[in-house]
């Protein structure tokens, strides 16, 4: 807001030309400035107003408004060189100008404006709230001149709400950001469309609504924020700074809203509007260092995401530069050696560069010596700059490294005293690193001290804080350590019940995050198993428990297959539900024992269900419930990242909020940070309260609860499941049958080992194809193997117990790695003597409720008489060996089915398998098939073009309505994987969750000769009624006769033993 220039005509009282010819000067040259925006015309603009001040009397009517003019250029140079000199001057010349505009003066509001501006900035640069104080009241003031219709109202009411919105910043008083909101609302309301202001309008009221929300955490703030500087940007001009300004306001705000919403999308748009920032301002831009720091933050966030090392090395690389536009005595330069070293420190961790980590405590310790003692960011460096310390030792076990973390988190300690927001991190963390110390030295003195710390820490997290559970759980630790060492004998039995009574706590805290929880469980197992306690069934229920419920909220597929076989190290996932069994089986309890192994073993299994989660079919009842309860979910786990610690300890809430405000933060900032986890809590009594509403749902009643046994038990009512379970303690099958208890045969030489063993020479020999005469030999001794350690005892209980008919049915649930076993085709391969095909009929299940939810499914309704065929036969993929059966395979399949349909050649592509797939009850795959290593959902069958081969995951995402038979006439489609071989998911058991009730798949590579026979006598079998008595649970029958026709044939042992069925 300026005056007009003094424009008219001077007289000889005027001073004569003298001043006539400096006014008109200064005023051409701030019109020139105005266009070229040139820094000597600017300079020139203030020296002509100068002189046209020196040669304008005091008392001069017109040298109020050429004192505001010349302040303006003064600050305008501020503007561009940063130098407070010329902001002084500037305030000086507005506050003369003011003491010539007494009340009345029409020029009075318009200084009060530029004078409250100037402060404004003074207060920025300095510090000193005083200015700050001033600047609000010269706008009140001049908001009091501009009533509403005045023009100059809406310049006003902007700037008293940007400076109210920083005065709030500082103190924290709500009333403050209220008012600046109010302001920023009317200011907006009395803006028209087409104003090229309105740009500002909108992002000044979407900034202060992002300060309100992270006071209230009302989404409502947060999207109207988005939308209004969503709006901003559409409407901003060219001007590069107008337009990166907004930019990243908007980026900030949409990462936010991906911190609490898990979109993805948020942190794409935010990563893309970040890097249009960066390329906005160039290298000598001041703004250019912040908006990379941001960008640093949010490819970090990413990375935590996607784990993506892509990212992370992009975030080191933008740090890296941010921090060479950050030259030392920059005020930012602390910020960004901050973020850098916990980047590089995050990517050691991932890759285990040492470099990395070097490079990490060296930044962490300059960017100490920015800090001196009485810095209030000294206590963050010092926690940041202890944990890396931390991370070295537990890398290079120098016990140097543990020493200095321990000064430093001391040092910390000291800096953040009873009372202080960080108080409750400090000693965690201090606590940590003495208990580490304590294992290294058996100082008892450091544990105790570290027992002290973590029991003070929970004294500041009561019930219902998020970071409860962490701290019981560094407790329970820290205890347990004292009870296993040689502590007093009179403390030894308090010190272990104590710690059980933490881990009980951190696991059953249901306002903490529950990856802390199923680490607190873990740990209490473990404890429990070594002494023998009688908890360890709670234990186990409740790690199960959580385990099932952090598959469930994962938000795809790949993620909760991630979250199953990545959890070994930190909470024994892998074998969580294997070792619950074996000690159930222990204490008799075998119904307890088929519970837990359905709720945990299959765990990946029983939420696949085809790509549906029991939330998916929610949904298509009451779409608002299934909402609710995935948004609060979703909340409650975000507390993880509000609470200022992640599972390990190792951030503080310092570290965490310099992240969120990408600044140091202030107490209140870490307060404020503090307090707003109160709103978990109601978040958790609301998600309980969801639970209770969902279960009343009568297809619902057992949502998030163990199965029961009786309803488990009717997966048994066609023939008898044989669960075969491997755990480190002990190995038993549990044989459930139809109606009575479940009978276990202990397997005694089923240690984990032998059967891993037995995997690994399966695997070796079927890979790598020794001469027939060798393999034969392996073969058959491996089949003895598996028929005398794990399959005989079996069996002899199934004929002599149950009495089971020579060619019943019967289902195998294997775990672990005997998943990777042909049991069916086992067997004493003796003279005179049954082997198990020749005794009873095998498929195989992944759980009893796949089977049950197999047999539950209604048959495809079709107009036609009998099941429609579709054949997806690819005899020459491109880089595979070619199938030449694969033709006659087809046409003998054609000559005994009645409704066939065939995909092939250049007509076989993804697209066009998924969309017949919907259309089709039976499914034939004649092509190669290929097991991903290391990613099942990346599984598939080769097509026509090697980049577009049909995976897993298309077909478990595709929804097959019609399916019922799936016959994989492939290599490798049951094929094992060996890292995970507990929760494989394979082709063959992933196509059953699909949809499809049956499924014929191979356990290797098998011979392309074979394919027709297999086809020939497995078709006429199905068919042997006509079509429209075709049955898809004839198919385990219909490939028991395949296969006898092979033997018949006295072809290779590897070759017939190969084929598997799934399922009814």
């Amino acid at each position: 807001m300026t005056d007009e220039l003094a424009t008219r005509n001077v007289t000889d009282e005027d001073n004569g030309t003298h001043f006539h010819q400096a006014l008109a000067n200064a005023n051409r040259t701030w019109e020139q400035y105005q266009d070229s925006h040139y820094y000597q015309d600017l300079l020139l603009c203030i020296a002509w107003y100068g002189n046209a001040c020196r040669l304008c009397p005091e008392l001069h009517p017109r040298r109020p408004a050429i004192l505001n003019n010349l302040a303006i250029a003064l600050l305008a140079c501020y503007d561009r060189m940063g130098d407070l000199d010329d902001l002084g001057q500037s305030i000086a010349r507005h506050r003369e100008s003011l003491s010539l505009c007494q009340i009345g003066h029409p020029s009075r509001s318009s200084t009060l404006h530029n004078l409250g501006n100037a402060l404004r900035k003074l207060f920025e640069a300095s510090g000193d709230r005083a200015n700050l104080g001033e600047s609000i009241a010269c706008h009140r003031e001049c908001l009091e001149l501009c009533p509403v219709g005045h023009p100059d109202r809406r310049l006003t009411l902007d700037s008293l709400g940007v400076a109210l919105q920083i005065l709030f910043e500082q103190t924290g008083k709500m009333g403050d950001l209220e008012e600046s909101i109010e302001h920023h609302q009317e200011d907006l309301s009395l803006c028209p469309p087409d104003d090229p202001s309105r740009s500002q309008t909108l992002t000044n009221l979407g900034a202060a609504l992002m300060l309100r929300f992270d006071q209230t955490g009302k989404l409502t703030d947060l999207n109207s924020s988005i939308s209004y500087q969503q709006e901003a940007l559409d409407q901003a001009s060219d001007i590069r700074q107008d337009r990166s300004s907004t930019l990243n306001n908007l980026a900030i705000a949409l990462m936010t809203r991906f911190e609490q919403e898990g979109d993805v999308e948020d942190l794409i748009s935010c990563i893309s509007h970040l890097r249009q920032v960066i390329s906005l301002r160039g290298p000598d831009h001041p703004g250019r260092s912040a908006a990379l720091c941001n960008l640093g933050i949010a490819l970090q966030l990413r990375f935590d995401k996607s784990e993506d090392t892509g990212d992370l090395d992009a975030c080191v690389a933008v740090l890296r530069e941010a921090l060479g536009l950050s030259p030392i005595g920059q005020p930012s330069r602390s910020l960004v050696l901050n973020n850098l070293a916990v980047s590089l420190r995050v990517r050691f961790e991932k890759r285990r560069s040492v470099a990395d980590l070097d490079e990490c405590i060296q930044h962490h310790r300059e960017d100490l010596s920015l800090c001196p003692v009485g810095d209030p960011g000294r206590c963050l460096t010092l926690n940041n700059l202890g944990l890396a310390f931390r991370v070295r030792f537990e890398e290079k076990a120098e016990l140097g490294d543990l020493n200095e973390c321990v000064a430093c988190l001391e040092e910390a300690l000291l800096l953040c005293p009873a009372g202080h927001p960080s108080h409750p991190m400090a000693l965690e963390n201090l606590g940590i690193a003495l208990r580490m110390r304590f294992e290294n030295t058996r100082n008892r003195i450091d544990l105790n001290t570290s027992i002290s710390h973590h029991e003070a820490c929970l004294s500041l997290c009561p019930v219902g804080h998020p970071h409860r559970s962490l701290c019981l759980y560094n407790a329970g630790l820290a205890v347990m350590d004292r009870f296993e060492g040689d502590g007093e004998d009179g403390r030894k039995e308090a010190d272990l019940e104590t710690a059980y009574e933490y881990f009980r706590e951190a696991a059953g805290h249901e306002f903490s995050p529950i990856l802390v929880r199923l680490k607190a469980s873990r740990h209490w197992i473990t404890a429990a198993r070594k002494h023998n306690s009688g908890v360890l069934d709670e234990a186990y229920r409740s790690a199960l428990a959580l385990l099932d419920r952090s598959v469930l909220l994962a938000r795809n597929v790949g993620d909760r297959y991630l979250r199953v076989t990545t959890q070994d190290l930190d909470i024994g996932g892998k074998n969580l539900a294997l070792d619950a069994a074996s000690h159930s089986i222990e204490e008799g309890q075998l119904e307890t024992a088929v519970q837990l192994l359905e709720q945990g073993r299959g765990v990946m299994f029983n939420q696949l269900g085809s790509y549906r989660t029991p939330l998916d079919d929610l949904e298509e009842i009451d779409r608002d419930l299934a909402g609710r309860f995935r948004t609060l979910s979703a909340a409650i786990e975000r507390s993880a990242l509000v609470d200022g610690a992640g599972a390990d300890g190792q951030d503080t809430a310092e570290d965490v909020v310099a992240r969120y405000y990408n600044t140091r933060p202030s107490p209140y900032q870490i307060l404020t940070t503090y307090l707003l986890r109160v709103r978990y809590q109601g978040y958790t009594t609301e998600w309980n309260e969801v639970v209770e509403e969902i279960r009343r749902h009568e297809d619902f009643k057992d949502f998030l609860r163990t199965q029961s046994f009786s309803n488990l038990q009717n997966a048994a009512r066609d023939g008898p499941v044989i669960i075969v379970n491997i755990s480190q303690y002990r190995s038993d099958a549990i044989i459930v049958s139809k109606s009575g208890q479940p009978l276990c045969i202990p397997l005694p030489k089923a240690t984990p080992s032998a059967v891993e063993a037995l995997a690994r020479t399966l695997i070796e020999t079927t890979t790598d194809r020794p001469d027939a005469d060798k393999s034969k030999q392996i073969l058959g001794v491996l089949m003895r193997d598996i028929w005398g350690i794990i399959v005989e005892p079996i069996v002899l209980q199934l004929e002599n117990t149950l009495k089971l008919r020579r060619g019943s049915r019967i289902w195998w649930v294997p775990t672990s790695s005997a998943w990777s076993l042909p049991l069916h085709a086992s067997g004493p391969y003796a003279q005179g003597e049954k082997n198990l095909p020749d005794r009873f009929v095998s498929s195989y299940t992944p759980t009893l409720l796949a089977l049950l939810r197999a047999r539950a499914r209604s048959r495809a309704i079709s107009n036609h008489p009998g099941p429609r065929l579709l054949i997806v036969a690819q005899p020459e993929a491109e880089g595979e060996e070619e199938l030449p059966n694969v033709l006659h395979e087809i046409a003998l399949i054609q000559e005994l089915a009645s409704d066939v349909s065939v995909l092939s050649g250049e007509n076989c592509t993804r697209d066009a398998v998924l969309a017949d797939l919907k259309e089709t009850s039976w499914v034939h795959f004649a092509c190669h098939g290929n097991q991903h290593p290391t990613e099942p959902f990346k599984s598939h069958f080769s097509l026509k073009s090697r980049d577009a081969p049909l995976t897993l995951l298309d077909i478990i995402k595709s929804g097959l309505p019609q399916a019922e038979l799936a016959v994989c006439s492939a290599c490798h489609s049951a094929a094992g994987d060996k890292s995970t071989p507990d929760e494989t998911i394979h082709l063959a058991a992933g196509i059953m969750f699909t949809g499809f009730r049956s499924v014929v798949g191979t356990m290797w590579a098998m011979a392309d000769t074979d394919g027709p026979v297999i086809a020939e006598e497995f078709y006429k079998y199905m068919f042997r009624n006509g079509p429209a008595a075709a049955n898809c649970k004839d198919a385990a029958m219909a490939l028991s006769k395949a296969v006898r026709e092979l033997r018949r044939r006295k072809v290779p042992l590897e070759r017939w033993i190969n084929f598997v069925h799934y399922g009814i």
